[in-house]
């Protein structure tokens, strides 16, 4: 009896050793991760803030000159002391630039200063304009941002982007989380080594409301009956948003608390808008977030905005449903105690959306708040925004929808049907990255072959649905006037025929084009700056999940082997599949022949093998597609 209680006991010691053991592995390994991202981060910083004034301003980290015109707070801010006549607080900056190439967009963090006054100010991008961008104090930073209201110097100021050094102290209070639970980092260490047992009991007999095609049902199904998570791989234009708004109503009958989380405001915007559209009830939608982070929601009567919602005062908000609510808001937002948004929050569900965006430490903070989990996204399309680059030992080297979807592929529910692209539209993306797995319900409409075209008859009116147009003018790294240009023409010809403005798309994959384009209206199309601000012209990044009749995209890089390190970003075949992917009647690409000649360089030197990978799936892409191409006037002698 004594031995078999002493071997009891060994056993249970070493149960507790190996749970230990493992929770010791999984925070080690996400720490060092967080860790490494970060040192890399801030060493990549330094290098650039370390180059020559000329070089920064080159590359889009600084500008200089700049004119300014300030708001000032009335009276004394919030936790600020009160300043002697005539300093002031600093509420607003409205920068004016001509020449806008600076590396940002709404919500990042900049440092402007002026040697005049000494005058050293952290602020928001609060607006991106054509001619200048509005900067914004928020009210952590506003008690040090002051100077005097009066004679302030307008011009002479400097602004720099800044290294967002908050998302390791976010990401290390999540993580803290689970040094308190044992049973939870044995939890999620189980998940990732690719040992959970998951499974869906009840999903046959479970009712899907009809008017959705057989795999967005068997989706919507699984979704609602796993024992943690599934995992819904959601094609372009194939209903990934119709299907997580189903599955969101549906919950919020069970009268569930549901939170809606993805790696931009944008995306978490599309998911809500869908959900109230069915359950049309602001009492029961709620998104969380500052007023710029909210675009997508203005003139929405059914959701109800938020800047922060604890638990405690959530309970006591008559405004909001207590049977069944949603929360739409970034993982970021649970990262208690270093973020207070969403403090004392456990929901029944978390939805993410654009998953194959989200790093897995990113995703963590979410996956801690809710008891289970569905994943939604593509890994064909967008990777992590903030990849863990040149991590070697690639445990969190990916996305959080791709780490599951190698570990678990039996419970990936592909959506097959696309309602966006027609046969024409769907032909290359089905090669290039579905294994032709992909089938079309939309009709092959060519209602631009009757257009009367003043500027751009061959690339517009042309009898197919694609078009790649090859280029030879070498005016662009990142910036195009002459991809601009063409741009230009081409909108003007889509207003000449009446094509209503919201259902034209430009993307690209820099901010400087953004802004070229923007001008090029303005300048050579004439229309209003406001017209212009109304249309959807972004990168790509802002582009998936949302689609246009017509799409076009400047590709406005002449020579990327200018930028070495950048190469993996152009090249990206992710970017290039959702490009190409945005629209329901016409894809315009526009590019400098020369991007396709050093993808064969590439091909035939030492490069790393992910990068060949993506040059031949560019060079396939030239392949499949239908070309124009421009020839170059005669060379003068």
């Amino acid at each position: 009896m004594l031995s078999l209680q002493m071997t009891g006991r060994v056993c249970m010691q070493l149960k507790t050793q190996n749970q230990q053991q493992s929770k010791m592995l999984l925070l080690k390994t996400l720490e060092e991760t967080v860790e490494y991202q970060a040192r890399v981060q801030d060493e990549e910083f330094r290098e650039i803030m370390n180059a020559n004034l000329q070089d920064r301003v080159r590359k889009g980290y600084t500008m200089t000159n700049l004119h300014i015109e300030a708001t000032f707070a009335d009276g004394t801010p919030r936790f600020c002391k009160t300043l002697p006549p005539p300093l002031k607080y600093v509420r607003g900056i409205a920068v004016r630039s001509m020449q806008n190439n600076l590396k940002f967009r709404e919500g990042a963090q900049v440092r402007l200063t002026n040697r005049e006054n000494g005058a050293d100010f952290t602020m928001d991008v609060e607006d991106d304009g054509i001619n200048g961008f509005t900067l914004r104090s928020n009210d952590f930073q506003i008690s040090k941002n002051f100077m005097g209201s009066v004679n302030f110097p307008r011009d002479g100021w400097e602004l720099n982007v800044l290294n967002q050094e908050i998302t390791r102290k976010l990401m290390m209070a999540a993580i803290g989380i689970l040094h308190s639970d044992p049973a939870k980092a044995a939890f999620f260490q189980s998940l990732f080594d690719g040992n959970f047992q998951n499974g869906y009991p009840g999903t046959e007999a479970m009712n899907v409301p009809s008017g959705d095609n057989k795999s967005q049902a068997e989706a919507i199904r699984k979704a609602l009956s796993c024992r943690y998570f599934h995992l819904i791989q959601g094609p372009p234009g194939t209903g990934k948003t119709h299907t997580v708004a189903k599955i969101v109503s549906m919950l919020l009958d069970e009268g569930k608390n549901v939170f809606v989380t993805g790696p931009t405001h944008t995306s978490i915007n599309n998911c809500l808008n869908a959900v109230s559209a069915i359950v049309r009830d602001k009492s029961k939608v709620v998104k969380v977030g500052e007023k710029y982070q909210a675009d997508e929601l203005s003139g929405n009567c059914n959701i109800t905005l938020v800047r922060q919602l604890k638990s405690f005062d959530y309970e006591s908000d008559d405004r909001l449903s207590k049977s069944g609510i949603v929360v739409g808001a970034t993982p970021y937002s649970l990262c208690y105690p270093a973020s207070k948004k969403l403090e004392g929050w456990q929901f029944d569900f978390a939805i993410f959306d654009e998953a194959a965006q989200l790093s897995v430490p990113l995703a963590l903070p979410a996956m801690l708040a809710s008891r289970k989990a569905v994943f939604v996204g593509d890994h064909q399309q967008l990777d992590p925004i903030i990849p863990p680059k040149g991590d070697s030992r690639n445990y969190f080297g990916c996305s959080v929808f791709r780490k599951l979807t190698d570990l678990y592929p039996g419970d990936i529910t592909l959506l097959d049907t696309s309602y966006r692209l027609n046969q024409d539209l769907i032909r290359i993306p089905n090669e290039l990255f579905y294994n032709n797995r992909l089938s079309s319900l939309r009709a092959t409409e060519r209602p631009f072959t009757a257009f009367n075209c003043v500027r751009s008859s061959h690339t517009l009116s042309g009898p197919t649905n694609e078009v790649l147009v090859l280029h030879h003018e070498f005016d662009s790294l990142g910036r195009s006037p002459f991809e601009a240009g063409m741009t230009a023409d081409i909108v003007y010809d889509l207003m000449n025929n009446n094509v209503p403005l919201h259902e034209i798309g430009i993307i690209t994959p820099y901010r400087a084009q953004v802004r070229e384009v923007k001008r090029m209206l303005v300048e050579r199309n004439g229309m209003a700056e406001e017209t212009v601000e109304g249309m959807f012209i972004d990168t790509v990044e802002r582009m998936q999940g949302q689609e246009k009749a017509y799409i076009i995209y400047s590709l406005s890089n002449a020579n990327p082997r200018e930028a070495d390190d950048r190469l993996e970003f152009f090249y990206s075949p992710n970017r290039l599949n959702v490009a190409i992917t945005r629209a329901y009647t016409k894809t315009i690409v526009i590019a400098n022949d020369n991007i396709f000649r050093c993808c064969e360089e590439i091909l035939q030197e030492g490069a790393p093998a992910r990068l060949k990978a993506h040059a031949g799936t560019f060079l396939k892409f030239k392949e499949l597609a239908t070309k124009i191409e421009i020839t170059p006037p005669e060379e003068e002698w």
